[in-house]
């Protein structure tokens, strides 16, 4: 069964995305696994777990780039909810548990470390700085997106499960 949350108003029209990213979890090429997922009216609407493309050279720029992926999706949304009518006052609320990958989203200043990822940097900093997305830390134990990346003991599984609003009929 698949519910949203009760709004007394109706139901919110205010979207939340949650994203995360192992670090070098593939044993043999050592790439990443992003992950991400997009709620609205309390339900996820869209979620991925992909492979990422390339190798990442520590867990920032794992992190970092589900971060990128989160906020192209997030632009997506936007787009597909103004088209239907309902276009988005308020900016988006994006969740990561990665203080370094936020830090880097929101800082303007050169990182020697983060170079070799620029654009994806400027990509999302424009987003930050332009009122479309805010990143904003949770900690891991309360990361949804955590379900996409790696496999979970069951009672976490069954939280971030009914957490995306969906729930056992």
């Amino acid at each position: 069964m698949y519910t949203a949350t009760d709004d007394p108003n109706g139901i919110s029209i205010t979207p939340v995305g949650y994203c995360n990213a192992d670090f070098a979890g593939d044993v043999d090429d050592r790439k990443s696994v992003s992950g991400h997922t997009y709620l609205l009216g309390g339900g996820a609407i869209s979620w991925n777990s992909k492979k990422q493309t390339t190798t990442a050279l520590s867990s920032t720029e794992a992190k970092y780039m589900a971060i990128f992926h989160a906020t192209c999706q997030v632009i997506w949304h936007q787009n597909l909810l103004e088209g239907l009518g309902y276009p988005q006052e308020e900016l988006t609320i994006l969740y990561s548990n990665n203080q370094s990958a936020i830090t880097l989203s929101r800082d303007t200043q050169f990182h020697a470390r983060s170079k070799h990822f620029d654009v994806q940097n400027h990509f999302v900093h424009e987003k930050v700085e332009n009122g479309v997305i805010d990143i904003i830390y949770v900690p891991t134990d309360n990361n949804i997106a955590d379900i996409f990346t790696k496999a979970l003991l069951k009672p976490k599984h069954q939280k971030f499960r009914e957490n995306l609003g969906m729930l056992m009929a």
